[in-house]
């Protein structure tokens, strides 16, 4: 996100949105644009809007010339307990006015040279996200959401991370992308404040691991309260030797990346015992399949917008990688990509060696008596509904299944397969290509998990 402070020889308070005419913007940004942004002390607390809108160098700017911009991110690099609890009482005063609470990201709130907070229009900023980079979107969003929390419950494990962030300046999850981020947030995969500094005082710890507990029974009220009272009594223990809890908490975090790592090769390599030579030539077919391909017309060349959306969800079912990747604009969805080319791959490597192994799609699975059900691979979507909003802007509702290893710490066992689904309501905007057309972009409205089985 790119603060404005000038358009031409004004002095302005102004965001580029991240679309390059006003045109393509659509009702969902007009709607937006009336969200209140927010200015917030502890005495007080006032409405803005950003109620201009042109464009400059090609790029659509929203602005206010009558407010300061002389604006510092106040949640970037290192920041203290003290804004933390100035956010809690901004959040606390909107609970109060009846307001609903914003989700956070850490691009949306900044302070002025009165040391107010300025917390730009949620649901702008919400806009604005969408369209930014993977990389970008992550350091601003992922990284405090858990995928399945709304509202206060949301906002409290936000709080948590910002907690931990302030009081150990490193970051609870190992992660290598979102999807694993999220997956390791769901399964609560987080390491201990205590662990990265032996120091910090017992209160806070169990306040932060209560805070990133999706199950905790907290509020802001209790919060505020709380917070309150541990930083008068002091964040961090009385010096002492903590040398030998230092070394155990530390044995007890690799102890966790260890059965992680572990994890991962088992759940990704177990049933797959495959020779080099077969790996080698699927490999070898699979990547020069997509170079062949690559010199070609899409495999969605004529087709209508709405038939390229369908073609995506299509591609989950049929697990086809030149068809994934000819509907989605270059940067959209990569993990997509990855994820079906991967699951291509492993199953033909699988039936190499097993023919009767098989990822059954979830209306297979469902039609098999429950007795039958156990073990068994389900990928793929359920329950999709598809309608247009807007002239190629769709917005669709659906639940993707997968199946997931039931933890244990004895690996000579047979993995046991949990099975999943994530329930999203998404909206897919689309441009026109030389062939047909692609989905530039989406974004995600709403998205919980549920076990199945």
């Amino acid at each position: 996100m790119k603060i404005v402070k000038k358009i031409e020889e004004l002095d302005v308070l102004g965001l580029n949105i991240g679309i390059s005419n006003k045109g393509t913007a659509g009702t969902d940004f007009s709607e937006r644009r009336r969200d209140n942004g927010f200015i917030f002390n502890s005495d007080k607390m006032e409405t803005f809007k950003l109620p201009h809108i042109t464009e400059v160098d090609g790029n659509v700017i929203i602005y206010n010339s009558e407010m300061d911009s002389s604006l510092n991110q106040v949640f970037k690099d290192d920041f203290d307990i003290s804004s933390i609890e100035k956010l809690v009482d901004f959040l606390l005063k909107l609970k109060i006015d009846g307001v609903t609470l914003p989700e956070f990201s850490s691009n949306m709130i900044y302070s002025n040279s009165n040391n107010d907070f300025v917390i730009f229009p949620p649901a702008i900023i919400e806009f604005i996200n969408n369209r930014e980079s993977l990389d970008k979107k992550l350091s601003d969003v992922s990284l405090y959401r858990h995928p399945d929390l709304k509202g206060e419950k949301a906002i409290l494990y936000s709080i948590g991370i910002l907690l931990f962030q302030s009081t150990t300046k490193s970051y609870p999850i190992t992660y290598n992308d979102v999807e694993d981020l999220r997956d390791k947030m769901r399964r609560k995969k987080l390491v201990e404040a205590r662990w990265r500094d032996v120091k910090i005082s017992d209160r806070l710890n169990d306040l932060i691991n209560e805070l990133l507990d999706i199950e905790n029974s907290l509020d802001l009220q209790t919060l505020k309260n709380r917070l309150q009272s541990i930083t008068t009594e002091g964040i961090y223990r009385e010096d002492g030797d903590y040398t030998q809890e230092e070394a155990l908490n530390k044995q007890k975090e690799k102890r966790l990346l260890l059965w992680e790592k572990r994890r991962s090769f088992v759940i990704k390599y177990k049933g797959l015992i495959v020779g080099g030579s077969i790996t080698s030539l699927l490999l070898i077919i699979f990547f020069g399949t997509i170079i062949a391909n690559a010199l070609k017309p899409p495999l969605t060349a004529g087709f209508s917008a709405s038939q390229v959306v369908e073609t995506y969800f299509e591609s989950f079912q049929t697990l086809n990688p030149e068809l994934i990747d000819d509907v989605l604009a270059k940067g959209v969805r990569n993990n997509d990509s990855t994820e079906i080319s991967t699951l291509y791959v492993t199953t033909k490597m699988r039936t190499q060696t097993d023919p009767t192994s098989t990822i059954l799609s979830p209306s297979q699975w469902l039609a098999l008596p429950d007795e039958n059900r156990d073990g068994k691979d389900v990928y793929g979507i359920y329950n999709l509904k598809i309608k247009m909003l807007e002239n190629n802007v769709y917005q669709a509702s659906y639940e993707k299944w997968y199946t997931q290893a039931e933890e244990s710490d004895d690996l000579s066992n047979d993995v046991v397969l949990d099975v999943y689904k994530i329930i999203r309501v998404e909206i897919f905007t689309l441009n026109e290509t030389k062939y047909s057309y692609e989905i530039a972009n989406i974004e995600t409205i709403s998205e919980r998990s549920d076990r199945v089985w």
